[in-house]
């Protein structure tokens, strides 16, 4: 009995001992879980952060791609305004380089023309100067400038202190065909008569009480018996023999309107004056006129205006 209560307390205490290493065991396998739960939630946590962070990355992404379109957009752009401005600094270069080879045709052809008159002139010099005497040098003259010897003279109501209307309330126009002009309604203009002593485009000589050289400023409108008052814009030639191509002006309230070309002959002691006839016109009001010599316009309120177109 005793041997059996000794082999059933061995086995009693065998199973106690197994069942508290089972328990053990247990403990174990339950820490494990529980660190093997806290490291997937855990990682978990690390994906649900890195989704995001790859959501905000895509957003990026986009917004840079964005960016480089609107950038391409505007490199395209400059790169389109580079070339025009390109075809447009070559159009400017081209304009240029044709207006400076044509400046220097003009100014090449100025110059010619210059040197001619130059030479033509000095020869006149020449002539002149182995002339002796006064009345062989007036023939000298009258030689190489027949425009000094044969001309016509203006004389009728041309000096620039005269009024517009004449003491019949007329005013005239260096036209030849004024005669048969007519007015605003279809009427006859009688207000407007063709000088008296102009016979067309020819040489004239400034004679009498009218003066006798064109004055070099304006002179003011309504002068001269004409609405638009002729003027001469250049200098006269200075020099005895000397012909110039010059500008004269008719002074209407603009001081430079209408400009005809003429040619203004220095004959010694007077000048000559190679005068178109004024252009065919409804309305004929200019008129060339002529002064005794004023360097300033008398009348106050007007200005010279030589100096000025």
């Amino acid at each position: 009995m005793k041997q059996l209560a000794l082999f059933l307390s061995i086995v009693f205490m065998a199973c106690d001992a197994r069942l508290l290493s089972k328990a053990d065991q247990s403990d174990g396998y339950d820490s494990k879980f529980q660190a093997l739960s806290q490291k997937v939630e855990e990682l978990e946590a690390d994906f649900i952060l890195q989704s995001e962070r790859n959501a905000a990355m895509k957003e990026d992404m986009t917004s840079l791609k964005e960016e480089n379109l609107d950038l391409r957009k505007v490199v395209t752009s400059l790169e389109a305004e580079i070339k025009m401005e390109k075809v447009e600094n070559r159009n400017t270069m081209w304009f240029l380089e044709y207006n400076i080879e044509k400046n220097d045709q003009d100014m090449r052809k100025e110059i010619q023309r210059v040197e001619n008159q130059l030479q033509s002139q000095q020869s006149t010099i020449e002539i002149l100067k182995n002339a002796v005497g006064k009345e062989k040098i007036d023939a000298a003259m009258k030689s190489v400038m027949p425009q000094c010897e044969t001309y016509h003279e203006l004389n009728h109501y041309r000096n620039i202190h005269d009024d517009k209307f004449d003491s019949q309330g007329r005013s005239y126009c260096d036209n030849l065909n004024s005669k048969t002009r007519t007015g605003f309604h279809g009427q006859p203009d009688l207000s407007t008569q063709p000088s008296p002593d102009w016979v067309g485009t020819a040489w004239y000589r400034f004679v009498g009480p009218s003066g006798h050289k064109m004055p070099e400023y304006a002179p003011g409108y309504n002068s001269c018996g004409a609405w638009g008052a002729g003027w001469l814009r250049d200098s006269h030639p200075s020099v005895p023999g000397m012909t110039i191509n010059g500008t004269v002006c008719f002074d209407s309230g603009y001081p430079c309107s209408t400009p005809v070309t003429v040619k203004v002959t220095n004959c010694g002691e007077f000048f000559v004056y190679y005068l178109p006839d004024m252009p065919d016109q409804k309305i004929c009001g200019n008129r060339y006129c002529a002064t005794n010599g004023e360097l300033e316009w008398p009348r106050s309120g007007f200005q010279s205006y030589q100096n000025s177109y």
